[in-house]
């Protein structure tokens, strides 16, 4: 892009927190990488957050794979250039009662919450 705006890439970005979170940094500035496992809520928030002369692109990733995680960085870095700020924000928390939590749940939120970040 030959910018010198630094490049923030956040994840969960599609919403909620997340979303905040890039919002902020693109306010600041920050041309903003949009990741998040839902591909077209996250083509929604960087539609929010463009301007002309600033970027907020989406990018869809499972932060539970390790190599998923490692491919949209480098998909990150291709499209910006460079990357200065990582914000691990995605994860997942289920409201039903602890009883009825199946294992795959659980290591779903593991796998995000714990995984992802890590």
């Amino acid at each position: 892009m030959g910018t010198s705006k630094k490049v923030a890439l956040v994840t969960g970005a599609a919403q909620g927190i997340g979303f905040k979170i890039a919002e902020r940094l693109f306010n600041d500035g920050f041309n903003v990488a949009i990741v998040d496992f839902n591909e077209e809520g996250a083509k929604k928030a960087a539609e929010a957050l463009s301007k002309e002369d600033q970027e907020a692109v989406a990018f869809r990733a499972d932060v539970s794979d390790r190599e998923n995680v490692f491919d949209v960085t480098r998909k990150v870095v291709e499209h910006f250039g460079e990357l200065n700020v990582v914000v691990n924000n995605a994860g997942l928390g289920p409201t039903t009662p602890i009883h009825t939590v199946t294992p795959e749940q659980f290591n779903q939120v593991i796998g995000v919450n714990v995984g992802g970040v890590f």
